[in-house]
């Protein structure tokens, strides 16, 4: 019987160690998490006409930076500054489709949370800039929709 309560105290007291999975449901537009891939991961004609799947691999908490992470995260900061950009001239576009600034947007979550995910450091950061930018693109939508 003692075996039985260390065993199960031993495996009740791990931490998770999963990749998660995440998308945005298509019937609901909430984003979705689970330890498992929605259903039309692999079909690739469904994959092109459904959300893509974002994978959150487990990363040790208090792992230490190497070169190959900053090597990891030069890029995907560069990706974030463009997405910025080009989210603030969106509303002044003519030809833009009705939803594009919401493709945008989720675009720019997703890097925003591997980023995150990445270099917890400097989230706050990020944070403050995203703050600023989505100001400016609310204010000037509310400027061209007048």
């Amino acid at each position: 019987m003692p075996f039985v309560i260390f065993f199960f105290l031993l495996f009740t007291a791990l931490p998770a160690r999963a990749d998660l999975y995440r998308w945005i449901d298509p019937e609901t537009g909430a984003i979705k998490y689970s330890s498992y891939p929605p259903p039309w991961v692999g079909d690739a004609e469904r994959e092109r006409r459904l959300p893509p799947v974002e994978v959150l691999r487990y990363t040790p908490r208090g792992a230490a930076k190497t070169p190959e992470r900053d090597k990891a995260i030069a890029p995907l900061e560069d990706r974030r500054r463009r997405l910025l950009q080009e989210l603030l001239a969106l509303p002044e576009r003519k030809d833009r489709g009705p939803d594009e600034i919401q493709r945008q947007l989720q675009m720019y979550q997703l890097l925003a949370d591997e980023l995150d995910r990445l270099d917890p450091r400097g989230a706050a950061a990020r944070k403050a800039e995203d703050y600023e930018v989505m100001e400016k693109l609310r204010r000037r939508l509310e400027v061209n929709a007048r």
